[in-house]
């Protein structure tokens, strides 16, 4: 499937999610809906560049929050489109603190 294949299967999916909660009221809903699109760019000036791009287009917000920025949409509802970019350096050190998510392990507590 192309891109634009898989964008409009996408588009269409949330078509007919919306349109099949509209018809079952009994069941829950989330409290908030994010789509969080990849960008898959691993230079910062690109990255930050290309967020900015994406804010400017889609009409959304642009946030820089020092180790990233995003651009987001909001429609309501806890509904929005986010998307980022993470600094290759605050990426490192997520990494290397991930990197000890095995090292410990609890005791077992009998109940």
């Amino acid at each position: 499937m192309t891109v634009v294949g898989e964008r409009q299967a996408v588009i269409a999916g949330l078509r007919r999610l919306a349109d099949w909660l509209e018809r079952n009221p009994e069941v829950p809903v989330a409290n908030e809906v994010e789509m969080h699109p990849h960008v898959p760019i691993y230079e910062d000036e690109a990255g930050v560049a290309e967020i900015r791009r994406l804010a400017e287009v889609a009409g959304a917000v642009f946030r820089d929050r020092g180790d990233r920025v995003e651009a987001c949409a909001e429609f309501g509802g806890g509904v929005a489109w986010r998307v980022l970019y993470v600094s290759r350096e605050a990426m490192s050190r997520h990494l290397a603190w991930s990197s000890y998510s095995d090292s410990v392990q609890p005791e077992e507590v009998s109940a």
